[in-house]
């Protein structure tokens, strides 16, 4: 089953003599071909089961940028502050969408089978707005707009992004309405264990995603414990990421979104 369909693994440690954050971070490294080095600091000494998942996407475009079109460019930063990126260009017929809030492309990885979605928010919008709109239905929407469109000739910009991040969970979960199950004294965790309290301690989660000219390279960890509007006649629209912009990894087929990102600074 497990095993199988999503190629899980079950080992019994002794958390007494064995460096369990190690093993956990060894793993970890492997299953996302070294893009996550460590995913967890130290496993308690009360702690009694560790779950811990990864994922690894490796995608060539196809269509590639061309290296010769990347060039420097100011990327400016929600602080005001701005930071020198390397910014691939080309121009290229994409589906293309673009609203009040913001401007939208796809751009397709060798295959069809997945897709990068890049969305753009017009000036003066909070890319956090757009990102809380996709949560409440509007990436449908976009998805379907932009899987019957046209192919619509624009310029692209986007920074070569090189970035990792790490979450800790817990309390996102917790305001999202799953208080009980991090409560010592309310969490129900009987069917792991009848004789002792079982709760859930910690919950983090580690992204890193590279994507350049070829393509894009993406690995995901969790353990528990220039503006425009209108283009002028004759030119093509222009979609450049000079600023915090919005990007899905999705797998197209069945339309779930690998990895989600909101660009603030690509050298970070």
């Amino acid at each position: 089953g497990l095993a199988a369909g999503y190629g899980a693994q079950v080992a019994e440690l002794d958390f007494g003599r064995v460096d369990i954050a190690r093993e956990i971070n060894t793993w970890v490294l492997d299953a996302t071909e070294e893009k996550i080095e460590q995913i967890i600091d130290d496993v308690p000494q009360e702690a009694i089961l560790v779950l811990a998942n990864a994922v690894y996407f490796d995608g060539d475009w196809a269509e590639p940028f061309q290296a010769e079109s990347t060039e420097q460019a100011t990327f400016g930063r929600p602080d005001s502050t701005s930071v020198e990126v390397d910014m691939m260009f080309t121009r290229r017929d994409v589906a293309y969408e673009e609203t009040e809030t913001y401007q939208a492309a796809k751009l397709s990885y060798a295959g069809e089978r997945t897709a990068f979605y890049i969305l753009l928010p017009r000036r003066g919008v909070d890319a956090g707005d757009v990102v809380r709109g996709l949560m409440d239905g509007e990436f449908g929407r976009l998805r379907e707009a932009l899987a019957t469109a046209e192919a619509t000739e624009i310029v692209v910009g986007l920074p070569k992004l090189d970035i990792q991040a790490r979450l800790e969970l817990s309390d996102v979960l917790v305001d999202l309405g799953m208080p009980l199950a991090f409560d010592p004294g309310a969490a129900e965790f009987d069917e792991i264990s009848a004789t002792a309290p079982v709760w859930i301690g910690n919950l983090s989660h580690t992204s890193a995603i590279t994507v350049d000219e070829l393509g894009t390279e993406a690995a995901g960890a969790t353990v528990v414990v220039m503006d425009t509007g209108s283009a002028p006649e004759g030119r093509p629209p222009e979609l450049i990421c000079d600023r915090e912009f919005v990007f899905a990894l999705v797998d197209e087929l069945s339309g779930v979104p690998l990895f989600v990102g909101k660009v603030a600074d690509p050298t970070q």
